[in-house]
Parts: structure tokens; sequence; C-alpha cells
């Protein structure tokens, strides 16, 4: 994407607008060919609007998609990045998080039924997200300098 303008507001407009472009051509093309699929996608497509008994507009779902993109994707990365950090700063409580995965996991991808069995890797990721909450630094820019 070619920037016109090198501030950072046209550029973040401009970034806002690609993806805005890719979201609603998302929705057109699962509108025009809805599929049974088990997705959120298909759950805000099929939403109503309890107001009016109409299906929720394209620009609501587009709200909804941003929203759980960024709640899911930007505190996700907060949150791992702190929590790499620390491990790698403290190569005891490394050596033990890996010793629970090793043990519970045996070394297969995780699922929801084993995060009961996880208690550590659970107090790690509280600990962490105690010390570095995820969401209070998202949206927050000066306005002018200090």
């Amino acid at each position: 994407m070619r920037t016109l303008c090198p501030c950072p507001l046209c550029a973040r407009l401009q970034h806002l607008a690609e993806l805005d472009r890719l979201i609603y051509g998302l929705i057109q093309v699962r509108r025009q060919a809805p599929q049974e699929t088990n997705d959120l996608i298909s759950v805000f497509l099929s939403a109503v609007d309890e107001a009016t008994g109409e299906p929720i507009s394209d620009q609501q779902v587009r709200h909804e998609i941003v929203t759980l993109f960024m709640a899911g994707y930007e505190t996700t990365a907060h949150a791992s990045t702190w929590l790499w950090i620390h491990l790698a700063q403290h190569p005891h409580v490394e050596a033990q998080f890996h010793a629970e995965l090793d043990t519970v996991l045996g070394g297969r991808p995780p699922t929801w039924d084993d995060l009961p069995r996880l208690p550590y890797m659970q107090a790690l990721i509280k600990e962490t997200l105690r010390l570095y909450p995820s969401t209070w630094i998202l949206f927050r820019e000066a306005l002018e300098d200090l």
C-alpha cells in the first residue's frame, strides 16, 4: 500500500481503509453465498437487531469483527510478549514451565481439556496479566508533545 502523505495520521487512515476493504469484502462474499459454518462471522451475519427485528448492518458486523480482532490479537500479543520476556529472565521458572508442558502434553498440541492440568502455566499467565495488563496501552497516543 502506497502512502500518499507521510504523516502518521494519514498512514493510519490508509491502513484502516485497507482493513475496512478486506472486512467489507468478506462480509459481502458471505452474504451473497451463505455457508453452513460454525464461526463468529456466521454468528454476526445471522444476528438480529432486537429493536427492529432486522439483521444487523454490515457496519455493525464490521465493528464486531474489528473489536474481536483487536481484543483477541493485540491483548494476546502484549501478554505473550511480557510472559516470554520474564521467562527469559528467569531460567528456573522457564524450566518448570517446560517441565509441566512436557509432563501434561507429552509433545502434542494443547487442547481446552488440558487447561485444568496446567496450573503453573495458568499462574504464569495470571501473574503476567497482573503485572502488565494488556488493555491499558491500547489506543493511547499523545495528542501533543510533552
